[in-house]
């Protein structure tokens, strides 16, 4: 069987899954420590926003922006499910990002395009 970049994308998820909650439940020290060395490491934003530009380049060949729209939506409240679980903790992000809200300008620059995108989309 062939794999498509999407079926490659959603098999490198389900591995990536697997890893982490192997590592979160059986080895929590283990977990911490990469977690730790993941948060801190800034050059990470920018190979994370690279790789998001090729795949979604090429995703973009086999999904229309209507599909990718609704899978983000749906990823998005997973996400927000798992940070509800620690209010405090949120609201002490989100004070942190409106303080800092010039930081994120790039970041909601591209939501913003894949929200006009989408509409156009819609509307056409």
């Amino acid at each position: 069987m062939a794999y498509s970049l999407v079926n490659g994308l959603a098999l490198v998820m389900s591995v990536a899954i697997i890893l982490k909650m192997s590592l979160f439940y059986v080895e929590p020290k283990s977990f911490y420590k990469y977690a730790r060395v993941y948060l801190e490491d800034h050059r990470l934003r920018k190979l994370y926003l690279i790789i998001f530009f090729v795949l979604f380049y090429f995703l973009m060949k086999e999904m229309s922006i209507l599909q990718f729209a609704a899978a983000f939506l749906v990823g998005g409240m997973l996400y927000g499910h798992s940070f509800a679980h620690f209010p405090k903790e949120m609201m002490a992000i989100t004070k942190k990002v409106y303080q800092n809200k010039e930081i994120y300008l790039f970041d909601n620059l591209i939501y913003l395009a894949l929200a006009f995108w989408t509409l156009k989309a819609l509307l056409a």
